[in-house]
């Protein structure tokens, strides 16, 4: 009980080859938590009656969640579409990097050519000989450069609309519920 207490101070000796000394400690010994001591210049002081096998502890509980289930389950599964999606952008990312680099040549239409002085090809129509080359890619773009363009493609792949719409049927229902008198 925190209305009891009993318990014994063991001071050390003063001197070497002196006794022990023994101090009874009771109730009116213990200021229990958020106590406020006046007119006094100093205390020495020992904590008591802490830890995990307190009662205050043991009595305590966590505190409950503040999502429903259906905000769980939703959690839940746009986590696991963003797996995939991170698990799809990879995999596309090694894919267009290895198509890149085997077809590198017949890439004329997307601006890849070794040959930086040549020419746009199937452009061979009268005047156009004044046109000046494309400006051509000599090199392909690296993993991480295509992992970022998928990143981008598929952002949409994750349904952030979901929570809005969600909230929005929450918000209506709630307005529905108020307005029947009935209930």
């Amino acid at each position: 009980h925190v209305n009891n207490f009993t318990g014994k101070l063991t001071l050390p000796p003063v001197h070497e080859g002196a006794r022990s000394e023994h101090t009874p400690l009771d109730i009116e010994n213990v200021l229990l938590r958020g106590a406020v001591l006046r007119n006094t210049e100093w205390v020495i002081g020992l904590a008591c009656f802490t830890g995990a096998d307190t009662k205050l502890v043991m009595n305590s509980v966590a505190t409950p969640s503040k999502f429903s289930q259906l905000d769980m389950l939703i959690n839940r599964t746009v986590t696991l579409v963003f797996m995939i999606m991170i698990v799809c952008v990879f995999c596309l990312g090694a894919a267009a990097s290895a198509v890149n680099h085997q077809h590198f040549e017949e890439l004329w239409y997307a601006g890849y050519s070794r040959d930086l002085t040549e020419p746009w090809p199937y452009f061979n129509l009268e005047g156009s000989s004044y046109i000046e080359n494309p400006v051509w890619e000599d090199k392909a773009p690296n993993f991480v450069q295509n992992v970022f363009m998928f990143v981008t493609l598929m952002s949409n792949f994750i349904p952030l609309s979901l929570y809005v719409s969600v909230e929005m049927i929450t918000v209506m229902m709630m307005m529905l519920v108020g307005w029947d008198l009935h209930m």
